[in-house]
């Protein structure tokens, strides 16, 4: 039985029906308010009655400004459940470069939407939580090393649930699928590999047949003018050491006598395996020169015949055609001469060059 104390106008009141007891009162809005210190009493009947408070679908019910409803809803509510797949938490491995993803399962009981965040621990750079979506996204790095962190799933309540999330990255093997060629032997690096060349090959993965492999005489772009010096050059004339590439058009370099050398400087200690020589005209040529070598420009050897100790002597056509000839043991050098020995006569020596093999 409720003790109420109301004003009701009838002008104002849809209906009121008071039927077995049951007072029931319909209107849009229903106020009750007591006078100043007065109170207001909601009592159940005193056989055991309920007082129900019945909210339509989607309303509220504040007590001073409190949604008394949520915050029921929050009292009641559980927290987020993780759906474990081992008994140490969740687990990853992975190798250098290969792409995270993975999902992070956890289940609100009311059905709400979780967030997640990591609260302890850290993820390698490069590899984030996406907070909505609930995915470990990133590259894995290139290392071995083992992440331990502790990921957070919250409800729209703030309750939460942890669990330990543990990656384990590996340093990938870059030897697998094979990248050397022409039986170089790989060897894993960091993010890397090297290929150890066999005989006469080069590059990268021993793709270069340095033999045929023109280390760049004929192209500024490698061999800039710099990179190109004499003694004792043919003058007057365009007969500078510059001009002494092979497949390009002018006089080429002269020099005055037998005692003039052409000298290349490849940028880099390289293996040179052949050269090739090319004379200006059938009237200024070089018939037979030598070869010397350096690594640092200061001390040169000679090339030698192997089997006698003498210098190797090296023949050119007399003609504009040039003569590609192999040396007889792959040399390692940085600076190479072209020496003229003997020309046409009457003339002086002139040459156009190319040098071949492989730089590192």
């Amino acid at each position: 039985m409720f003790l109420l104390l109301f004003y009701l106008s009838l002008s104002q009141v849809n209906s009121v029906l008071s039927t077995g007891g049951v007072l029931q009162v319909d209107y849009p809005d229903v106020s009750v308010n007591a006078p100043d210190n007065g109170n207001i009493t909601l009592q159940g009947g005193r056989g055991g009655g309920s007082v129900l408070f019945t909210p339509g679908p989607g309303r509220v019910v504040y007590f001073e400004d409190v949604d008394l409803l949520e915050l029921l809803m929050m009292i009641r509510s559980l927290p987020p459940v993780w759906i474990e797949h081992s008994s140490v938490g969740f687990y990853g491995t992975f190798y250098g470069g290969d792409r995270v993803n993975v999902k992070l399962e956890a289940q609100d009981p009311e059905g709400g939407n979780l967030t997640y965040e990591v609260v302890a621990g850290a993820l390698p750079a490069g590899v984030t939580v996406d907070k909505i979506r609930g995915v470990i996204t990133g590259i894995a790095p290139d290392e071995e090393a083992l992440y331990v962190v502790t990921i957070r799933a919250i409800d729209p309540h703030e309750k939460f649930a942890d669990a330990v999330y543990t990656m384990e990255t590996h340093e990938k093997n870059q030897c697998v699928p094979y990248p050397c060629v022409n039986g170089g032997l790989c060897t894993n690096a960091f993010n890397d590999f090297n290929c150890s060349c066999s005989a006469q090959y080069g590059g990268k993965r021993c793709e270069i047949a340095c033999l045929a492999n023109p280390l760049g005489v004929g192209n500024r772009a490698i061999i800039p003018d710099a990179h190109m010096t004499a003694f004792l050059t043919q003058e007057p004339g365009d007969f500078w050491s510059n001009n002494g590439r092979l497949g390009m058009s002018g006089n080429g370099w002269c020099g005055k006598s037998n005692l003039a050398w052409l000298q290349i400087d490849l940028g880099a200690p390289s293996r040179v395996y052949a050269v090739s020589v090319q004379g200006r005209s059938t009237s200024y040529y070089t018939r037979t020169y030598s070869l010397s070598h350096s690594l640092t420009g200061s001390t040169f050897t000679t090339l030698q015949t192997p089997a006698t100790n003498t210098t190797k002597i090296f023949t050119a056509n007399p003609s504009t055609v040039d003569v590609k000839v192999t040396l007889p043991a792959m040399i390692d050098a940085r600076f190479i001469r072209f020496h003229p020995l003997t020309y046409a006569s009457a003339a002086y020596p002139c040459m156009k060059v190319e040098v071949y093999g492989c730089k590192p």
